[in-house]
Formats: structure tokens, C-alpha cells, sequence
């Protein structure tokens, strides 16, 4: 029974780990997004720290692509030591393996897991800095006009 119970668990954090592949996946598509429109943008300090900030965003994404860090079960190996051992201990021995392998797993994913909220985070204050920038760099009467002068046609 608890074999099978660590069989489903493992088969669960692949298909998380699948969707957090995704996740980086997106996170960095997004933030070569954000980045190319800040190429467009007059440079100034709150432009480069919103590519900084952009640059680092993908970066995230790009370390929650990295495979698991768990071991692997060597199946060849695994074979030889329960031909050696009594079918009970054998099957312990089986899942003690598989409890290693899924708790290393879990403990990536959830590391994986902080890594793409905060590449969201940068990514997003990428944004704001980019937009303040790009606010900072608008000349000041394009944005608060001056008392009595009138709005010419084009």
C-alpha cells in the first residue's frame, strides 16, 4: 500500500514539475517581451534598472527550466540487490529509495516554486519602473499643460 502511495506522489511532482517548467517558460517569453519594449525607450536610470530588473526576471525563468536534482532510481541496480534479498526487504529497501528520490524532488520543487514567484515579482517591477521611466522621460508640459495656452489642431 505505501508503495503505491509513493508511486502516485512521484508521478504528482512530475506533473508539477511539468507545469513549473511551463511557469519558467513563460516568465522568461514575458520578460524578453518587457525587455524588447524598453529597447524602444529613451534611456535613462529608470529604463536600466528596469532592464536589470527584466534581465533578472529571465534569469528566474530560466533556472526553474534546470531537471530535478533528485536522484534517479538505478533499475539495474535495484534489480541485482532484490534478487540478494528477501522479497520483503527487498520492497522496503524499494521504497525507502523512493522516499529519498521523492522528498529530494519536493524539496527542488518547492525551491523551483519560490524562484518563479519572485522572477513574477521582478518581472512586474520591471514594468512599473519601465512605465515610471518612460512617464519621467515625457517633457513636462506634454503632461500638465501650461495655464492659458490652447490645444493647437494637427
Amino acid at each position: 500500500m505505501l508503495s503505491d502511495e509513493l508511486d502516485h506522489e512521484i508521478s504528482h511532482i512530475a506533473q508539477r514539475a511539468t507545469a513549473m517548467e511551463q511557469r519558467g517558460a513563460m516568465l522568461i517569453g514575458a520578460a524578453g517581451i518587457a525587455g524588447a519594449l524598453r529597447l524602444g525607450d529613451h534611456v535613462n536610470a529608470l529604463t536600466v534598472v528596469a532592464l536589470v530588473l527584466t534581465f533578472a526576471a529571465a534569469v528566474a525563468g530560466l533556472v526553474v527550466m534546470f531537471p530535478r536534482k533528485g536522484p534517479l532510481l538505478n533499475v539495474r541496480v535495484a534489480r541485482h540487490g532484490a534478487l540478494r534479498m528477501h522479497p520483503l526487504a527487498a520492497r522496503y529497501h524499494l521504497d525507502d529509495t523512493k522516499l529519498e528520490i521523492l522528498e529530494a524532488d519536493q524539496q527542488w520543487l518547492n525551491m523551483r516554486g519560490r524562484i518563479t514567484r519572485g522572477g513574477f515579482i521582478l518581472l512586474a517591477l520591471s514594468i512599473a519602473v519601465g512605465l515610471a521611466g518612460t512617464i519621467a522621460a515625457v517633457p513636462p508640459d506634454l503632461l500638465i499643460p501650461t495655464p492659458g495656452a490652447t490645444p493647437t489642431p494637427p
